[in-house]
Order: C-alpha cells, then structure tokens, then sequence
C-alpha cells in the first residue's frame, strides 16, 4: 500500500485479518529473497529490525539499509547487480557477484568493502592525507585525471601535451600578426602572449631558467612544416625539452577545445563590459 493509505476496519477482528495478511506478504517476500540465494541484501530504504534478524538467524543473509542511490548505481556497475523496486523480480540473473564483503574502517569512516569481483567495470579509490586539504587537493587531482581519460575514450582525438600546442599555436599567431593591420596586429600578440601561461608555469615549477627554456621551446616550433618538432614540450619533472610522444604526455583534444573557447569567450565578454561601461 502506499504512503498515506487510509484502511477502515469492521471490527477487532477485520484489524486482526489484516494483520495476518501483512504477515503472510511480509513473509513471503522474505522467502523469495531466501531462495534467490542472495547472500546480502542492500536497500535505498530501512530494512526492519524483524526482517533483518529474520534473514540473518536463518539464512546468514546480511542486510544494509539506507543506502544512497548514487551508491547503489555504483555498486551495480561493479558487481553486475540489478536494482530491483520490490522482491518479486529477485533471482539468479539478476544477483551480483563478489568474492567476499567485509565491513572496514578507514580513519573515522566505516566502509563495506567488496573484493575479488569478477570483471569489474568499476573501483574505489580510498585518498588518505595528513589534512583535509591535502585530501581535497589530491581529490581534484583525481577527478581531473578520470575526466581526461574519460574524454580521450569518448573522443579518441589526442594532442601532444607539456605546452607542445600552446608553444606551436603562439608561433603561428605571432607569424600571422605580421600581416595584419595595427590594431588587430595587437590582438593575436595579447592571445599569443597569453598561451604561453602554461608552458611558463611548467617551466617555473621545475624552477628551470625561464627565459632561456621558452626561447629553445619558441624556436623549436618556428617552423610550421617541422613535423618532428610539433611534439617539443617542457619536461617539468626533468626540467628539460622533450618530446611528448616519448615522455606520454597527452592532452584529449576535446579539452583543450573547449578550455580555448572559453578562454576566448571570457575575453570576448570582459571587452563587451568594458566598452558598455
């Protein structure tokens, strides 16, 4: 029955049927859980205390309640489960699979842990660290990773990383300023400027030479027919030039489209202020 069902009862005994008849339901869905063969039963909702006792006492089955949806999605990517609205629909085909469950406690969180699962698809990351923030930190740095692998298989299109295209797009800017007017002339020198954020930032993190190292990274992409030099980047880690092939630096292309066009439409808008005002 659903929430806010209103039942009208003829007697002591029509409220003692409907007793017997919730019971006899009730049970019924417990055995069909039972012979599914389930070993633990996971729920969005609060499993009750007598249903939990009940599958537990006899038949070893563990229940866990209150459970988010976001989790249960997870945990039916890995182990091949399949959420179900009711237990009627309960059986084999429809059961995940693990080798063993186990409740662990990491710092001041417990967690059920799921090992050995067959062709998982799916797998949790535990990050640990000295501070909140460093937590929070390598969390971000996580999640960037996961997204540029995930939009590298969505969009098999890849861009040689290390400042390899910022390098080589600032080269054909300023090459391409030369023959325009005055104005416009400054506009491709600011863009071009502005690639070279990121080459510099790597260059400053390996606290190399900043000057020298831009310019052999500049001169390495002077000539647009040179396709041995489009892959030349910075090497912060070496603090060195590299090549970016040899050294598996990539960047999915449809990233560093969109943060250019973002980049261009933030500057479009800026100046769209700045005139209006």
């Amino acid at each position: 029955l659903g929430e806010g069902t209103k039942i009208n009862f003829v007697g002591v005994s029509g409220y003692q049927d409907a007793k017997v008849i919730e019971w006899q339901l009730f049970e019924e869905q417990l055995h069909r859980i039972a012979a599914s063969g389930a070993n633990l039963v996971i729920s969005r909702q609060s499993i009750g205390d007598v249903a939990t006792q009940w599958l537990l006492e006899r038949h070893s089955i563990h229940c866990l309640g209150r459970v988010a949806l976001a989790v249960l999605k997870q945990l039916e990517m890995a182990t091949g489960a399949v959420l179900l609205r009711s237990p009627a629909g309960c059986d084999h085909p429809v059961l995940g699979s693990a080798i063993k469950y186990e409740e662990r406690r990491v710092g001041l969180h417990e967690f059920w842990e799921f090992i050995e699962v067959e062709d998982a698809p799916a797998a949790t990351l535990v990050l640990r660290g000295p501070s909140a923030h460093t937590v929070s930190e390598a969390e971000r740095a996580v999640e960037d990773a996961l997204c540029a692998a995930e939009q590298a298989l969505r969009a098999p299109r890849l861009l040689p990383g290390a400042g390899a295209v910022e390098a080589a797009c600032c080269c054909l800017l300023r090459a391409e300023a030369i023959q325009l007017p005055n104005e416009q002339q400054a506009v491709l020198e600011a863009f071009a400027a502005a690639l070279l954020v990121l080459p510099q930032t790597f260059i400053h993190n390996s606290r190399g030479q900043a000057g020298a190292a831009l310019a052999g990274l500049l001169e390495a992409h002077q000539d647009p027919a040179d396709r041995a030099s489009k892959g030349i980047g910075f090497d912060c880690t070496q603090g060195r030039l590299c090549d970016a092939d040899e050294s598996g630096a990539w960047d999915p292309f449809v990233s560093k489209q969109h943060a250019y066009k973002c980049a261009v439409d933030t500057a479009c808008a800026i100046l769209l202020m700045d005139g209006i005002v």
